[in-house]
């Protein structure tokens, strides 16, 4: 059980620990390949394996079926997780292409991962389901991008949501991005929303409505490690790539090894908060129609938020 407890550990925080290897090493590798030939050739070796096995199809095998691996440790282990992370007001979902908002961005989205890149959670047939935008600089790693790629994933660029957007499909985009990342640690609540531009343009040029969604619990159910050591490095990575990468605290750990045996007593709800029509409403209407929304939400819900930026 100890084996199993640890594999299903390493498949929830595969994402976390290809971010963070990456960062390291890059930074690592920036260093001494400037007195070392040696470690650019092993580089350009590791490069070429990885492209020969692109090239050949065999990396896209190897990665689906890694992602089939989860469900064939345990029934009840993926119950548990479609128990724990659950999605609320469904019968509120446009059935037609969309753009929707996430918030907030949570130690590492884990709720958007589930529910649109692994297929965790009950979703409409008839509406069709978004395809997750990610950070740029993910889709410039090996490997990283391959998988990426076979998890219904697109990169966060304006112009390939628009394209998604025209032909059809519907996007989902975590707004707030690094930044929210930063700010939401632990209980804090925090929507980075005020400020964002984008999402309202790309929505009103492409003629879809917008879709607000909100993940209540993943920041008090799964802190961040605030050890000052830690949160020194943090900020350095940040500082020098412009990449946030949290380190899951021991609860948090905890937490996710407890739903091998049973779901969380408090579950992880994303809800469908409300739909803003795009059409009829300029740019700056349809944002501060989108705050209204949260705020109204928040409201109902008695959920102690802040939009702020």
């Amino acid at each position: 059980m100890a084996a199993l407890e640890l594999l299903t550990a390493l498949l929830f925080y595969l994402p976390f620990l290809l971010t963070i290897v990456f960062g390291f090493f890059a930074m690592a590798i920036g260093i001494f390949a400037l007195f070392s030939g040696t470690l650019i050739v092993l580089l350009l070796a590791s490069y070429g394996a990885y492209a020969v096995l692109r090239d050949t199809g065999l990396l896209e095998q190897l990665i689906q079926k890694s992602k089939s691996i989860w469900r064939f440790l345990s029934n009840d282990v993926e119950l548990n997780v479609r128990k724990t992370f659950v999605m609320r007001n469904l019968h509120l979902l446009p059935k037609r292409n969309a753009l929707y908002i996430c918030h907030p961005h949570g130690l590492f989205g884990y709720s958007w991962l589930l529910h649109f890149c692994y297929g965790i959670g009950e979703w409409p047939q008839e509406v069709p389901k978004p395809v997750l935008a990610i950070h740029s600089i993910l889709f410039r790693i090996p490997f990283v991008r391959d998988v990426l790629e076979q998890c219904n994933c697109i990169e966060a660029k304006e112009t390939t949501i628009q394209e998604c957007l025209g032909k059809g499909k519907s996007v989902a985009i975590v707004t707030g991005g690094i930044e929210e990342m930063v700010y939401n640690g632990n209980k804090q609540v925090k929507l980075v929303l005020k400020k964002r531009k984008g999402y309202a343009r790309i929505a009103k040029q492409c003629g879809a409505p917008i879709v607000p969604l909100f993940t209540r619990g993943e920041n008090e159910l799964f802190p961040t490690e605030t050890f000052w050591l830690w949160s020194k490095l943090r900020h350095l990575v940040r500082k020098w790539t412009g990449l946030e990468v949290p380190l899951p605290s021991w609860t948090s750990m905890k937490r996710w090894i407890q739903i091998l045996h049973k779901p969380l007593e408090t579950p992880i709800e994303t809800y469908v908060v409300g739909i803003v029509d795009t059409q009829k409403q300029n740019e700056d209407a349809i944002r501060a129609e989108c705050i209204a929304i949260y705020k109204q939400f928040f409201q109902k819900e008695s959920i102690s938020a802040d939009i702020i930026a």
